[in-house]
């Protein structure tokens, strides 16, 4: 989703110098998963602009993010009465996908 976002908001540079750090990044994971996504996410989402982020993340990646869960949890979470959702996402992607598809409110 990072690679995914960062194409639509033509953070190509970004991108460019990403890529070759997630060599570093997988033995980080092995060691400490949240470092390592900590650092991703640092690198990937540093100093973006929040609307045009917003924008991409209601827009581009929700369905995306949809079709991507499992169904059972997806079913799952469909049918409870109340749920605590937890994702590893940045509010900003995560929020739109939720609202719009299991009505959790922002």
């Amino acid at each position: 989703y990072i690679i995914a976002f960062l194409v639509r908001y033509r953070a190509f540079l970004r991108l460019a110098v990403s890529l070759p750090l997630a060599a570093f990044l997988i033995p980080i994971s092995k060691v400490s998963r949240s470092l390592a996504v900590r650092i991703m996410y640092w690198l990937a989402f540093r100093g973006i602009r929040v609307d045009k982020a917003q924008a991409i993340a209601a827009t581009f990646l929700s369905e995306r993010y949809v079709r991507d869960l499992q169904d059972p949890a997806a079913s799952a979470l469909l049918s409870a009465d109340e749920a605590i959702v937890i994702t590893a996402s940045p509010t900003f992607m995560a929020a739109p996908w939720l609202g719009r598809f299991f009505k959790v409110p922002a």
